[in-house]
């Protein structure tokens, strides 16, 4: 599935799912870091997510692929700038020029997902950004953990609360509750069912039996009626007229009923003589007349094959009269079934010699369940059955009907129990997701404020929803600060002055980021990142910038300094140089007027001076002095000495300055004569200001197995000290000096000469100041403490070892090398110090090697300085790339000694080689 919001594409599978809190994180990190890729990888692949904010989505996938190819996934991998730390063969594999990839591990250390964050541009990670990224990582970790074991939770939970059961427990209630109720509802349902099975036999036995007397009563009925005819037989006899055959006929046929048709009829008196008998009714055939004679009853029937004769005795007529009726059995069996009720019945007529059912003779094999009597009329042995045609229900308890009312009683049980139960796991599972979500709150509270940073979200109206701790620490002197809107907060913290600057910057077109800077009276300077959401909300991000803000501060305050330092020293030696011109020039003057030589030597010798003088504050206003090569040459230093007390003895006002040393126990030294002479020249100048008659200047030279110290001694007696040997004595010689000028001007000549230090002693009053020197002994040049003969090189990175190889590969070069582990130390140095080489590193913490460049290129004091560009990465246009941001040459790492001096050489030329 892809959804698009605001400009950026959001790939994401199974974000139905119950872990959609995944995806949640994932677009909070995008926010917060502003990555324009993020990609989650889930082993399960149920919480795949991919964010791509800006970039092209096929070359940001293909590079993503080549770099997780490169890398173990099971290991943390993060590269600032992918081109200086890794090699490429296809240049599409360098779209993601910033890369972090994070393996997700379960508590079991197996691991179930990958994290990974890019960026088309190269970014600095510091320890800072690790620490807010492992928020982040923890919080994807939890949510991914909860999700597969919440089945193993509700598990393990019921376990530990099964072992708790009480005997008033819900559970133990419920299921008695339940087993009561299940067995009284089974009992009465079972009782109640067994009662209705007896009602039901009962009732279908007596309805069988009503169907059986109703039947036997009809065929008795149905004989007594065939009967009655043979009273019309009585009247016509005793009517005493003479019996005729017409008569008789149709008396018999009157007293024919219904379907019943008489095979045969006769009257027969009780001589046996047939009185009547009618047509093809053959009495002898049956053999009745046997039995008639026979006959022991007044109303017989007998059967004969499928012929019934009924013999019927008319008592009423005297001389005992007989009728016999035939007819046909089945005939008669339907006639008197068919006027019954016998749906739900089948009924049966059995004889000696026929077995009748309604629809003719039929079996005697299936008579299970009917009842059978015989009539009161016909035969004993003709007997009636009645079956009914569904079968009665048998009241007694079968072991089927048993176990059917105990599965009713089970499952009644079970849904007594589950609904006895249910409103205790209702409340059990709402609890449960209530301590969830307070779980999760607290989870989020405490990852909210374990950010070193303040965040926080506010809703449409610019009120807070959601904050964290660092937030209120921010603004401790307001009150109910996380509850008022930020404009309020802004408003009343610069009416209160806690807030002295609030500045919000515009948005540039496309940028989705505000960017408002606060200052704080307490020094903090926080910068706030805010950015709007769908809904009207928006999300601001504290970043405390104090560190930077005051380093920034800083260098601005040494630059001040600096310039104003500059100012100064022009003022001063533009006023010195022109006080000496104009002596200076009286001087020349005066000499084409003296006569002798030994004042035109004199005149000559400071003439000579004062242009030395003159041409070291020239180099000092220029600011050349500590880049400029020594003059050297073999002298001997008591002439030296006794030139320079010549040439001011003339201003010592009655003072005296003796010279120690003589040709016996001369000195002779390889060095700059002239700036030796202004070194003693400006150091006896300041000592006579303080001493009372006499100062006397010793030299001698010490040796050792390294080099040869020239030690000056100035000897004089004074109760005071002047400025200039105040700050001496509390001067750490090798550092910078805020002192005055003059303090500076003699501590530029001293290094410059080799100075090592200025040793202070004490005598009976008199004062001992020595000059320690380090000079050559035989032809060669001085090694001064500044190696002002020296290429001066800084170099900058933030990597200490790249200090220690470079160090190691130029150790046998004529170098001096200064190092700087980030480029806001870089700029320190640089104000205190020429470079005529900068090594620069390319990425680097707080401002990258491409954004040093550029702020120290807008300072006039660095335009003869070369800078090369250090890096890692080896593009093809890597060297025009960084040619075009201002660097002079490129170099890539690791390095190697033959490219770096061809390199250091090749910009040094291009400079105009400053120091040869």
């Amino acid at each position: 599935m892809i959804n698009t919001i605001n400009n950026v594409d959001i790939f994401d599978d199974g974000l139905n799912g119950p872990n959609g809190e995944v995806v949640n994180t994932l677009n909070l990190l995008q926010q917060f870091y502003d990555f324009p890729v993020v990609k989650f990888i889930d082993y399960k692949g149920e919480n795949n997510h991919e964010i791509f904010l800006s970039v092209s989505k096929e070359k940001a996938k293909h590079s993503i692929e080549f770099l997780m190819s490169i890398s173990d996934q099971e290991k943390e991998v993060i590269y600032e700038n992918t081109i200086d730390e890794l090699r490429f063969e296809n240049e599409r594999d360098t779209y993601l020029l910033f890369y972090i990839q994070i393996p997700i591990f379960a508590q079991t250390g197996e691991s179930i997902g990958l994290l990974v964050l890019g960026d088309t541009e190269s970014r600095v990670f510091n320890e800072n950004h690790r620490g807010q990224l492992n928020t982040f990582i923890n919080l994807i970790q939890t949510q991914m953990q909860s999700f597969e074991s919440v089945g193993t939770f509700k598990k393990k939970e019921r376990v530990r609360s099964s072992n708790k059961i009480s005997i008033l427990s819900t559970k133990t209630v419920s299921f008695f509750i339940a087993l009561v109720t299940s067995i009284v509802v089974g009992l009465f349902l079972f009782k109640y069912q067994a009662n209705e099975l007896i009602s039901q036999n009962k009732y279908q036995t007596q309805k069988l039996k009503m169907t059986l007397f109703d039947a036997i009563e009809r065929f008795d009925s149905q004989a007594s009626s065939l009967t009655n005819k043979d009273q019309l037989l009585v009247g016509y006899i005793l009517s005493g007229k003479s019996v005729d055959v017409n008569d008789l006929e149709k008396i018999v046929t009157t007293g024919e009923q219904g379907s019943l048709t008489y095979k045969g009829y006769a009257l027969i008196s009780e001589d046996n003589l047939v009185v009547w008998s009618r047509t093809n009714f053959d009495l002898g055939a049956y053999n009745l007349r046997d039995w008639a004679e026979n006959k022991s009853s007044d109303f017989e029937i007998i059967t004969i094959a499928d012929t019934a004769f009924l013999v019927h005795k008319l008592d009423e007529i005297k001389g005992n009269f007989f009728t016999i009726s035939a007819f046909d059995l089945n005939q008669f069996f339907q006639s008197v079934i068919s006027k019954l009720n016998t749906q739900d019945y089948s009924i049966y007529l059995s004889t000696n010699e026929l077995f009748l059912s309604l629809y003719g003779e039929a079996s005697q094999r299936n008579l299970s369940g009917a009842i059978s009597a015989s009539t009161k009329i016909f035969p004993s042995e003709w007997r009636i059955f009645v079956k009914p045609n569904t079968p009665i229900l048998d009241a007694r308890v079968t072991n089927s009907f048993i176990t059917l009312y105990i599965v009713i009683s089970l499952i009644l049980f079970s849904v007594v129990y589950y609904f006895l139960r249910l409103p205790r796991r209702l409340q059990e599972e709402i609890q449960q997701k209530n301590q969830t979500l307070l779980k999760r709150e607290a989870f989020y509270s405490s990852a909210l404020d374990s950010l070193p940073d303040a965040f926080a979200i506010f809703d449409t109206d610019d009120e807070p929803l959601i904050t964290n701790k660092a937030y209120s620490t921010i603004f401790d002197g307001i009150k109910n600060a996380d509850k008022l809107a930020f404009y309020e907060l802004i408003q009343i913290g610069e009416e209160s002055g806690l807030i002295t600057h609030h500045e919000v910057h515009h948005k540039l077109e496309g940028d989705q980021d505000r960017i408002i800077d606060l200052g704080f009276s307490s020094g903090r300077w926080l910068t706030v990142v805010q950015r709007d959401m769908e809904d009207g909300s928006y999300v601001s991000y504290f970043h405390d910038d104090s560190e930077a803000h005051n380093k920034e501060r800083l260098l601005k305050g040494i630059l001040e300094k600096s310039k104003s330092n500059v100012r100064a020293q022009r003022e001063f030696i533009a006023k010195v140089a022109g006080k000496l011109s104009k002596p200076v020039c009286y001087l020349r003057t005066f000499d084409e007027l003296v006569n002798t030589q030994e004042k035109r030597n004199l005149l000559e010798s400071v003439t000579l001076q004062l242009d030395c003088t003159l041409g070291l504050l020239d180099e000092f206003l220029s600011a050349k002095a500590q880049n400029r090569k020594l003059n050297t040459s073999k002298f001997e230093v008591t002439e030296t000495i006794n030139s320079v007390v010549k040439s001011i003895q003339y201003e010592t006002a009655g003072k005296l300055v003796y010279n120690e040393n003589t040709e016996k126990n001369a000195v002779w030294i390889f060095s700059d004569q002239r700036m030796f002479k202004q070194l003693i020249t400006h150091f006896l100048s300041q000592v006579l200001e303080v001493a009372r008659h006499t100062v006397s200047v010793k030299a001698e030279t010490k040796h050792n197995d390294q080099f040869t110290e020239l030690h000056l001694e100035f000897k004089y007696k004074s109760t005071d000290e002047s400025k200039f040997i105040k700050a001496l004595k509390h001067l750490e010689f090798i550092k910078k000096s805020d002192e005055s000028l003059e303090v500076n001007f003699f501590i530029s000549l001293f290094k410059i000469l080799g100075g090592q230090d200025v040793l202070f002693s004490n005598h009976e009053n008199e004062n001992c100041i020595t000059l320690v020197c380090k000079v050559e002994d035989e032809e060669g040049e001085v090694s001064s403490n500044l190696a002002v003969n020296k290429t001066s090189i800084l170099l900058v990175d933030d990597d200490p070892l790249v200090d220690v190889v470079v160090r190691a590969v130029l150790k046998d070069q004529d170098f001096e090398i200064d190092y700087a582990n980030s480029a806001i130390e870089a700029l320190l140095s640089l104000s205190q110090k020429k470079y005529e080489v900068i090594l620069m590193d390319i990425v680097m913490p707080e401002l990258s090697g491409v954004e040093a460049l550029h702020k120290i290129k807008k300072h006039s004091w660095c335009n003869n300085t070369a800078f090369i560009a250090h890096t890692a990465s080896d593009k093809e246009n890597c060297y025009e790339h960084y040619k075009s941001l201002g660097f002079d040459d490129v170099l890539l790492k690791p390095v190697k000694k033959d490219e770096l001096l061809r390199s250091i050489d090749k910009v040094l030329s291009a400079k105009g080689d400053s120091h040869d």
